[in-house]
């Protein structure tokens, strides 16, 4: 059966016209008195210091290149940008991943692009924090300027996060610094957020939460290029030399939010999501049924890069790629260490973290699932009884409050 490829085009001038009313954003920002966070709460914004909002997102370029549009690749030419200071490294880097680079408003990524997502990196780090940390700067970054270290922007607006410095981010020179700016990000997330709070809400409300942008629904599109970029670059930097080549065949992904499982049905791990993009794959083998866009598909392909499974029918092209049988190649996930526990409770989310504010994995029905380990968490109250234990299930590829567990309130796990 061939199916046919799948294309998503993005309409540039819907995206400039909801990034183009970042005054009456700010306006109302002001006129409210503090910027609306998860939950609803509101935080004083003038009793924390925190700055002023941050500009708009510069509106990416979507001149044609070579008769294709070169959308969030090539920079604004009616903008100057400082070069966050490229190396043979992010040249490698980019060579290697450049394409993969995809999410919203970015397309791909050069060199310089590289460079710059380098620098958050390493500011990141700099900074003491985690890789989730990073994540939330370069969904920012990205969303605001494509990794363009802009000189310029909506009214003062600079640097890669588009910050001000009338609205007291720091002096121009500063807010074009990556190092600067970067740091000046996390710290005033750290004010928001305090005592690693930012590490259970979702990534792009946090991102908003700092920003206080005209578009809030902007800094989750950049998952995928933030994830590719972290793969790419966490472990060293943009130096670090290029892994052998990959094996397998390079197939591409269309849809987004795609799932990689340890196994070929949806009932095994989680291992991360990806959006459009294209990756090596070396084997296949059948599984799990799979409908997507009035297409479906039970053979699952595995990739090393991945680092799991993902189903044929989120591939463009054929529903069978001739790929080699699963058997060595793809490696089978490691047996459950732990506990069988039973949830009694209908319709109980599996979530990212020990709080229902983090991100769902899933809603589970009453069965029995493997836990691993557990932790303290957000408390939770169902039919008279309450618990603030979570435990984690590689099963499930996620945290379930004990609450919902048949039994005892602890189970003895070891902490995760």
């Amino acid at each position: 059966m061939k199916k046919l490829n799948k294309t998503r085009s993005k309409v540039a001038l819907v995206l400039v016209a909801g990034i183009a009313v970042g005054g009456p954003a700010a306006a109302s920002f002001a006129a409210d008195g503090g910027a609306k966070i998860h939950g609803g709460a509101k935080t004083p914004y003038a009793t924390k210091r925190i700055p002023g909002p941050a500009g708009p997102p510069v509106s990416p370029s979507t001149k044609e290149v070579n008769g294709k549009k070169s959308h969030g690749l090539r920079k604004q030419t009616n903008l100057s940008t400082k070069s966050c200071g490229v190396t043979a490294g992010d040249q490698d880097v980019a060579n290697r991943i450049g394409g993969n680079v995809r999410g919203d408003r970015i397309q791909g990524a050069d060199a310089e692009q590289i460079a710059c997502a380098r620098r958050v990196i390493e500011a990141t780090k700099g900074h003491g924090l985690d890789r989730h940390a990073g994540y939330i700067a370069l969904i920012t970054a990205v969303a605001e300027s494509t990794l363009h270290n802009y000189d310029g922007g909506d009214r003062d607006s600079r640097g890669l996060f588009q910050q001000r410095p009338s609205q007291g981010w720091g002096s121009p020179e500063q807010v074009t610094d990556p190092t600067y700016a970067t740091n000046k990000f996390l710290s005033v997330m750290e004010d928001m957020h305090p005592g690693g709070s930012w590490h259970n809400g979702d990534p792009g409300g946090i991102a908003q939460s700092v920003q206080r942008s005209a578009v809030p629904d902007a800094y989750n599109k950049e998952g995928n290029a933030a994830n590719v970029l972290l793969d790419a670059m966490w472990g060293g930097g943009g130096d670090n030399p290029p892994p052998p080549p990959a094996e397998g065949k390079p197939l591409s992904i269309w849809a987004g939010n795609v799932a990689v499982r340890q196994a070929s049905n949806n009932g095994s791990g989680l291992v991360k999501t990806v959006g459009p993009m294209t990756a090596n794959f070396t084997c296949q083998q059948q599984g799990e049924k799979v409908s997507a866009d009035g297409y479906s598909n039970t053979l699952w392909s595995y990739s090393k890069e991945l680092g799991g499974f993902v189903n044929n029918v989120f591939m463009k092209g054929e529903a069978d790629y001739g790929l080699p049988i699963c058997a060595g190649d793809a490696p089978k996930p490691p047996a459950d260490e732990g506990k069988s526990l039973a949830i009694w409770a209908t319709d109980v989310n599996v979530r990212a973290d020990a709080t229902s504010a983090s991100g769902k994995v899933r809603t589970i029905q009453p069965s029995s699932a493997t836990f691993t380990c557990q932790k303290r968490g957000e408390n939770v109250s169902d039919s008279g009884y309450s618990n603030d234990l979570w435990s984690f299930s590689p099963q499930l590829g996620g945290y379930v409050n004990n609450v919902f567990m048949k039994g005892g309130s602890d189970y003895g796990l070891k902490a995760c």
